[in-house]
């Protein structure tokens, strides 16, 4: 017998995802962390590209973990 869950608002989870989406979205479409990147020569250039691509992406599997889990619980 299960009991039913009823909904009460955005949780902990939701927080968190937004959170992860607003801080990639920063650290790839805020020009001046660009501007400071690109004044410090290619290298750190290709640094800032890299490193701003491994942070989405792993952010991306954190966003795929905590939605699992929520979709773990519902069943």
């Amino acid at each position: 017998m299960s009991i039913p869950v009823t909904h009460v608002g955005p949780g902990r989870r939701t927080k968190w995802l937004a959170s992860l989406v607003a801080a990639d979205a920063i650290l790839l479409l805020f020009p001046p962390i660009h501007w400071v990147a690109g004044s410090h020569g290619a290298g750190a250039s290709i640094g800032y590209f890299v490193g701003s691509s491994l942070a989405v992406m792993a952010s991306l599997f954190v966003m795929v973990r905590l939605d699992d889990d929520k979709t773990g619980e519902q069943q």
